[in-house]
């Protein structure tokens, strides 16, 4: 294998090769072969700094698409690694003399922060705010030890990446000039990126709607907070294979995490703020310093059950499930107990003869209830609490435990309430329901021992249950009275429970979760305190402008403003929390402005000043950042004027292209832009679709985005120009260098391989797809939606790329329009006008052309087939709209059952696109099936004297009973769209997309019959498109004409009793009274027409 490289990257030898399976091996071969970006990132003639040509003041000019690689970039953190190494950022005094030393040394700091910093021997520069952030920025990251593939997690200065090079000089050449703006400037820009601390998929959470596998958990889905409150998930932000460690607790817990994952901790008696990774715990030498927090307890909805609460209880401790029939609970307990249950209970408990201590209770059914529990044969060593219990109210689980403290508990020495029992599951039930109460629990193991006839003998194994609490969890006043003691090693675990071990346990596919708190906490396994994060890029631009301004010329009075479309995203551990983190380190450790006329989370909004109080007035730089949510309402950003706006996750934003109108008179007036906007999505994101976004990212020049050449696509895919794209081989943990230069095969093989498991492990066609979204190769894998799509992406994703290589594909199809010759006849001509084959589109003003993959066959009389062809239409009635909805119109061979044409487009009148359709229906001797909600179509049929070519009411659907009462009018044509029937649409669409076709292909030099879906015969890009986009919010006008269509197949596939063919429906047309010349002649007005 004869590949030159160079020499940052992993050699590529036949032994490498020979070491990947054959799929992964023709997957890597075809990325270095087609995506031309990868190709120059291992050239072995990529360019070095010095190699570069450089501007008036010295500095390289960077090339985005074609960069050099990196030398020595701690040079460009001077001031970072002064602060790691003397903890201050510079050892001379502060004072406010501006000819000190150290006024000369705040002077140049800040100019750096504002100009950038070029080192003179090679002219390799960062920019301003690049300079602020890898200087005065400390995030939380994983830094890998030498030599290992174990990384810390630390809270450091950021290291230098390649790719977080390219974004803050995208940003710099956007707004200030570069390679591709003729040096101009006066852009906006757009990032894509891919992304990736997480739990294991196989971890238990607990949850409001009760237990479930980490790997169920989604967007959407609620979880516990620490106060016992619940929290949503609003991203998941990692989702890939990880390493897996098992963290054992001093209670007995066991959670599986990974090594990023943080944790709120308390160490050696230190407060509650501090957070702490897996791994920085691991690496401590006394894990068992380290406490997590124990969660307040939690609600669960009050369900009815069959046993009062506190009997249970009192069952499962002295109660004897096996003897307990019918109306009759059987129980054991000294008198004095027995007034006392009897008074709480309200139910009367009658001796057992002349017993002292047995008792029966008087309880309904109390025998078919405990069965119903399952308890009605259980033993002490048997016996558990039934799940109606356990994920039951507040007030539901503590009168369980009071009833089992109350005849099997007391009280230790240590003042800890304890439970003894020889129920290995009822002593993990017991401290489940102290633990979602908010106690802290834990249980050991006794083996007691006894003589009998002088010998030593082992009895049954008990388990001690201690629940370390202040309340009080016993009824009984001779328990209550043992409960004064509290000793201090009982306070010391009433809100804490120790890591006992924390060790590497395998390998699985994990994920990890953001929620919508301030402080990012939920809870994971039994109720414990957990935490999670994200980037930080933005958030430093932010505080680079609110301290220092953008420049030496605007620095005063400077507005930045992060939006996100829901303010989870910006206030839930997203960019603004990292922002105040910012600041607030900048304002404990540098002599920057620091001084703040409001300062508000809650608000989203700071203003840098201070106030004079002696003349009344604000002084300072008074620069303000604002943080705004325009869910559902992008009217909030009208009028803001704004030197920066960042837009946090687009893809989330279902009307992106309006937002950005709306926004765009904050940063540009007319051709001059006075501010830079810049939007970042995440590939892989569920609540992502992309659909509106893609418009900007692949026509960045019809929305003053600074347009780089398509390098990243492959060939023949995408379009000429894209935004800057952070692929998933660029900075991957572990694959690049101290300077951040990637080695982009050892990326792309991990990338691959890490498919490769997924694909041949995974039940869920879903989850391959996310896992390629979410670490991209290429915008065109970023950008497949990953949230719940019923059709399959996957496939559909394949064959969109099949027909953007074959360059061929559209050679024999026709393109033209539909006229009406001298002989009243309906005949195709040939024109240039171009069809719709991309979607999205950028406006709804798009005439677009019919489509013919196949003209309509004749029978021997020269007639075009009857009922071989079938038709499936959305239409529209007004001739303006201020949506993006076109009309459509397919048509399906039902002999092939293949679709043969097709025509997407608006023409200036509604009119217009009705005769495109009658035409049509003529053209193939074909009836169609149309959304009847709209009437114009209706109507000009009716005018046309041509209603026969529109369907009734299917019958199939009159059975189903989804259409209802009698039909006249337009009502009695087409088909009703409502909700349920649209969905039916969709999913005799999906079915028809998956139906196993039967294919020849040429295998090895041999032509052999394979089967594949039929979805591999659908030639329409911009159907396919449709069909990977689909949500339910948008316009999605092929899918709607799609599934009239397939409810007319479906019509008759029922009247053919599913076999579809010439024979088949000649035999139907034998009968068929249409077809009889005299009812033609005397009574069928349509053939009078």
């Amino acid at each position: 294998m004869d590949i030159l490289m160079n020499k940052y990257q992993t050699p590529i030898t036949e032994e490498l090769l020979s070491g990947l399976p054959q799929e992964v091996q023709d997957q890597l071969l075809d990325i270095i072969n087609n995506v031309e970006f990868v190709k120059r990132l291992i050239s072995p003639a990529r360019q070095y700094a010095k190699d570069r040509p450089r501007d008036s003041q010295g500095r390289i000019i960077v090339d985005l698409t074609n960069p050099h690689i990196l030398e020595d970039m701690d040079y460009f953190r001077p001031t970072a690694l002064h602060y790691k190494k003397y903890k201050c950022f510079t050892n001379l005094r502060p004072n406010a003399n501006p000819n000190s030393e150290y006024g000369k040394w705040i002077r140049q700091e800040r100019d750096r922060c504002w100009n950038g910093y070029v080192r003179e021997s090679d002219g390799e520069w960062v920019t301003g705010p690049l300079y602020f952030y890898m200087n005065y920025c400390p995030i939380i990251q994983s830094k890998i030890r030498k030599g290992t593939k174990q990384a810390d997690r630390i809270v450091d200065f950021p290291e230098m990446w390649e790719g977080i090079y390219w974004r803050f000089h995208y940003m710099e050449q956007a707004r200030s000039g570069g390679l591709y703006n003729d040096f101009l400037g006066g852009n906006h820009g757009a990032e894509l990126a891919s992304r990736g601390k997480a739990f294991a998929y196989s971890q238990d959470v607990e949850t409001p709607k009760g237990r479930k596998k980490w790997a169920d958990i989604n967007v959407g889905d609620t979880l516990f907070a620490p106060d016992g409150t619940t929290t949503k998930v609003v991203n998941i932000p990692f989702d890939e294979e990880h390493d897996v460690y098992k963290m054992t607790l001093i209670d007995g817990r066991v959670i599986f995490t990974t090594l990023e994952h943080l944790w709120k901790i308390n160490k050696n008696g230190e407060n509650w703020n501090k957070l702490y990774s897996t791994k920085e715990i691991l690496g401590s030498k006394h894990v068992n310093r380290f406490a997590i927090e124990v969660s307040k307890g939690v609600d669960y909805e009050y369900k009815e059950i069959p046993i009062q609460p506190y009997l249970l209880g009192l069952m499962l401790g002295d109660g004897s499930f096996t003897i307990s029939k019918y109306n009759q609970a059987q129980f054991t307990s000294r008198e004095e107990d027995v007034l006392v249950y009897s008074n709480l209970l309200h139910i009367p408990f009658k001796r057992v003869g002349n017993t002292k201590m047995q008792w029966l209770i008087d309880y309904p059914e109390f025998g078919k209830k405990a069965k119903e529990l399952n308890l009605h044969d259980k033993v002490s060593d048997t016996k558990f609490i039934p799940d109606c219990y356990k994920y039951n109210s507040k007030e539901v689980r503590k009168q369980v435990l009071l009833g089992l403290f109350d005849t099997d508990g007391t009280v230790h020495d240590s003042g800890k309430p304890e439970l003894c029992t020889t129920s290995k599951q009822l002593a993990e039930d017991v401290c489940w329901i102290a633990r979602s109460l908010g106690y802290n629990a834990s249980y050991w193991v006794k083996f007691p021992k006894y003589m009998y006839e002088g010998e030593q003998r082992v009895g049954k194994t008990c388990y001690i249950v201690y629940v370390y609490t202040n309340d009080c969890l016993f009824n009984l006043p001779r328990k209550i009275k043992l409960c004064g003691k509290r000793g201090i090693r009982l306070d010391s675990r009433v809100c804490k429970t120790s890591i006992k071990s924390i060790e590497y346990s395998h390998r699985e596919r994990c994920k990890c979760v953001t929620v919508d708190r301030e402080d990012g906490l939920f809870l994971i396994g039994d109720f414990l305190t957990t935490h999670n994060s994200k980037s930080y890029s933005m958030a430093s631009i932010l505080t680079h402008n609110f301290i220092l301004g953008e420049n030496s010329t605007a620095c005063e009075e400077i507005v930045s403003i992060a939006t996100a479309y829901q303010k989870e995203y910006l206030t839930k551990d997203g960019v603004l929390n990292k922002f105040v983190s910012m600041a607030n380190f900048c304002a404990e450790h540098t002599q920057f402005p620091r001084k703040r006329l409001k300062s508000s989370l809650q608000d989203m909004t700071w203003k840098m000043g201070y106030k004079d109080l002696e003349l009344d007035i604000e002084k300072g730089t008074q620069n303000s950042v604002l943080g705004v949510s325009s869910k559902d309402d992008e009217s909030k950003l009208r009028g803001k004027r704004a030197a920066f706006i960042g837009i946090e996750e687009f893809g989330t934003f279902p009307r992106l292209i309006d937002l950005y109108n709306v926004m765009l008179p904050s940063v540009q007036e007319g051709d001059y832009v006075f501010g830079l906007m810049y939007l970042q999505g995440t590939a892989g994101d569920n609540e992502s679709d992309f659909a509106g976004a893609q418009e900007i990212m692949y026509n960045p020049r019809g929305y003053n985005m600074y347009a780089l050449p398509n390098v990243f696509d492959k060939y023949n895919q995408g379009k000429p120009y894209f935004v800057l794209f952070f692929p998933g081989y660029i900075n991957r943990k572990g694959c690049y260098n101290k300077d951040g230069v990637s080695d982009v095969i050892q990326a792309l093989i991990e990338i691959f391989m890490n498919r490769y498991r997924v694909k041949y492990n995974s039940t869920d066609p879903n989850t391959v797809i996310k896992t390629i979204a979410e670490v991209p190769i290429t915008p065109a894998e970023a950008i497949v939606k990953t949230g719940v799509n019923m059709f399959p992406v996957a496939d559909l994703t394949e064959r969109l790329g099949q027909l953007d290589a074959n360059p061929r594909e559209y050679d024999d199809v026709y393109v033209g329009e539909l006229t009406i010759n001298d002989r009243r006849e309906v005949e195709f001509k040939p024109t240039s006008d171009q069809p719709i084959r991309d979607f999205p589109h950028k406006d709804n003003k798009i005439e677009g052309a019919i489509e013919i993959y196949k003209l309509p066959e004749k029978d021997r009389s020269n007639k075009v087939f009857e009922n071989r062809y079938i038709l499936g239409c959305d239409p529209y009635d007004d001739d303006e709209s201020n949506t993006m909805s076109l009309g459509s119109v397919w048509v399906l061979d039902l002999w092939t059952d293949k679709i043969v044409a097709e025509y997407t487009g608006r023409p200036l009148f509604a009119d217009d696109f009705y005769e495109i359709c009658r035409k049509m229906c003529l053209f193939y001797n074909g009836r169609m099936n149309y959304e009847n909600n709209k009437k114009g179509l209706f109507a000009y049929f009716s005018k046309m004297n041509c209603l026969y070519l529109l369907t009734d009411v299917l019958d199939f659907l009159k059975d189903k009973d989804m259409v209802k009462g009698s039909s006249y009018g337009n009502k009695a044509k087409g088909t009703n769209a409502t909700a349920a029937i649209n969905a039916y649409a969709r999913n005799l669409l999906r079915s028809w997309l998956l139906r196993p076709v039967p294919v020849v292909q040429t295998i090895d030099g041999e032509e052999k019959e394979t089967i594949i879906p039929n979805l591999y015969t659908v030639r329409s890009r911009a159907l396919l498109k449709e069909l990977i986009l689909y949500n339910s919010e948008g316009n999605f006008d092929r899918i709607s004409a799609m599934g009239m269509l397939m409810l007319l197949r479906e019509d008759k596939m029922i009247l053919y009793n599913g076999n579809i063919s010439k024979t088949k429906e000649e035999e139907a047309s034998a009968s068929y009274l249409g077809n009889d010349p005299f009812f033609k002649t005397n009574y069928d007005a349509r053939f009078k027409q």
